[in-house]
């Protein structure tokens, strides 16, 4: 909605046009974001639960249901330092899919 309203735009027009000049949804394409940027910090040796909340998650169980479902792992296997290909694997995709 800030978004739209930024744009001078209903948020329903916003996310259409969106998802017409983009390929997905406004809300789907700020989660490929999120997850990425959780990714790097996870790597860099953040917490889980510092980062869920550090990159906009409201919720712990979310996020990591979100994070598992577009890295194939755990957040808590990357900050370990295991799956590190799978995830920078990840992170060349673009940051929507998933």
């Amino acid at each position: 909605a800030s978004a739209a309203s930024a744009a001078g735009l209903s948020a329903f027009y916003f996310a259409r046009a969106f998802q017409r000049f983009v390929g997905v949804p406004p809300h789907r394409y700020l989660t490929g974001v999120r997850l990425r940027h959780a990714a790097k910090m996870l790597d860099e040796g953040a917490s889980v639960t510092f980062t869920c909340y550090e990159v906009g998650f409201g919720s712990l169980s979310h996020f990591v249901t979100a994070f598992r479902k577009r890295f194939g792992v755990v957040p808590s296997s990357v900050r370990q330092g295991s799956h590190v290909q799978v995830l920078r694997a990840g992170l060349s995709a673009p940051s929507w899919t998933g």
